[in-house]
């Protein structure tokens, strides 16, 4: 009654990595793709179609502990950069803006 049904779909690689998300239409077709880059096992960054991009930033070369995403919402327009806040063993436990804000 009213409601919205949406379908997903995904694409792994040979480790197990995500490499693509898409929305699927009425007919079973992708659109709304998402692209995830991986540098090793630590995601890199991930590509919105036209549309935006998050690069992910962390701690040290080896670690796969998160310090921030620099999020692009299109060309042309300013980043915005959010900080990951970890538990003790580099998990992430929440997010803030350039304002200290919790997102």
């Amino acid at each position: 009654r009213g409601s919205t049904v949406r379908r997903y779909g995904y694409v792994y690689d040979a480790p197990g990595r995500r490499v693509e998300k898409h929305e699927l239409d009425a007919e079973g077709k992708p659109y709304n793709r998402t692209t995830f880059l991986w540098d090793g096992m630590r995601l890199a960054q991930e590509c919105r179609l036209g549309r935006s991009s998050s690069l992910y930033i962390y701690s040290d070369q080896g670690s796969h502990e998160p310090l921030a995403r620099v999020d692009r919402a299109a060309p042309g327009e300013a980043d915005e950069v959010l900080y990951y806040h970890t538990d003790v063993n580099g998990a992430p436990e929440e997010m803030t803006d350039g304002g200290g804000n919790i997102v």
